[in-house]
């Protein structure tokens, strides 16, 4: 937060990733087409020299005028449930009628000691099972070879399971990184501000679907800190009923079609098996097998046993 003036900023310094001049165009683009139609989040300032960045030494530097509210606490996580679904749903509304062009591969892994090649997806299994392999080359040890071998194989069959519904389903701008570090909220509960559009792209929207469901539907058993990516992405307690309010509340905003609401579980488990291999580079190279593997296998679990129970609930409500 930069003050001057009697005025508030917020200056920040962009990921190398996503600091192309085609990719920050797409971000900002976007930005300011949702703030045009009254969608809660902050355009980029400009300088008089037009420019919307400024590149030093350290990286690509950006600012917006300052943004009041309060990130996402135990204390309004559950009436911030439905807020978060229906600005999800309206993002997704608003962002149908932008125009802007999105470059075609997506730079979702970094910080691999064997760089890991863009995909053109989101979540691509054969970038999961790369990452994984490079993993268990590296790291594994008689106490976890038996759980390596098992995170791979959920990720074939999660990969057979959704492979051919997943090409069945429409692309739509997405935001991309919908979790409770990007919003900010009222006291109510109700959604102050959408951040962070970065890895903005083109995609499924069930992509977005899943990563809040897993966020904001289900119920964290921890303090959410978004400096600790273990607690950023830590396994919170799957619960069928506020998953199925995040879920049916944005259903009710905008409508899903049937394929969609089977590919949405399937790609919240994608959104965790990523959760698991890029994170597990941002952590000491001793720890990387450990963080993988943490309770890699409670969301795969919980698909098998409640996934249809919880579509059923909110095609049923709809």
């Amino acid at each position: 937060r930069v003050e001057a003036g009697g005025q508030s900023w917020f200056v920040r310094r962009r990921g190398p990733r996503t600091s192309t001049p085609e990719r920050v165009a797409f971000d900002h683009g976007l930005r300011r087409h949702l703030a045009d139609h009254g969608f809660p989040t902050a355009a980029p300032l400009t300088a008089v020299t037009g420019d919307a960045v400024v590149r030093l030494e350290d990286g690509l530097y950006e600012a917006y005028p300052w943004v009041s509210g309060q990130g996402l606490t135990p204390g309004i996580a559950a009436a911030a449930r439905g807020p978060a679904a229906a600005a999800l749903a309206r993002f997704h509304t608003l962002a149908a009628t932008y125009r802007g062009e999105c470059e075609p591969l997506v730079p979702q892994f970094g910080h691999y000691p064997s760089p890991i090649r863009p995909r053109p997806r989101f979540d691509d299994p054969g970038a999961f099972l790369e990452a994984l392999a490079q993993i268990a080359e590296r790291y594994t040890t008689p106490a976890n070879r038996d759980a390596l071998r098992r995170a791979r194989d959920w990720v074939v069959w999660w990969d057979e399971t959704y492979s051919a519904l997943y090409q069945r389903l429409p692309r739509g701008v997405i935001h991309g990184d919908y979790n409770g570090c990007n919003l900010l909220f009222h006291p109510d509960g109700q959604v102050a501000g959408v951040f962070d559009y970065d890895w903005a792209w083109r995609e499924t929207r069930v992509r977005d679907i899943g990563e809040g469901l897993f966020f904001f539907g289900a119920q964290r058993e921890t303090v959410l800190d978004g400096g600790s990516i273990w607690s950023l992405t830590s396994c919170p307690r799957l619960e069928g009923a506020g998953m199925a309010e995040f879920l049916g509340t944005y259903h009710r905003a905008a409508p899903l079609s049937a394929d969609e609401l089977r590919a949405v579980p399937l790609a919240m488990l994608g959104r965790w098996i990523a959760c698991r291999t890029e994170g597990a580079m941002k952590v000491p190279e001793e720890r990387r097998a450990e963080f993988a593997l943490a309770d890699f296998e409670r969301p795969f679990t919980w698909y098998q046993r409640a996934a249809s129970a919880l579509q059923e609930a909110v095609s049923g409500s709809a």
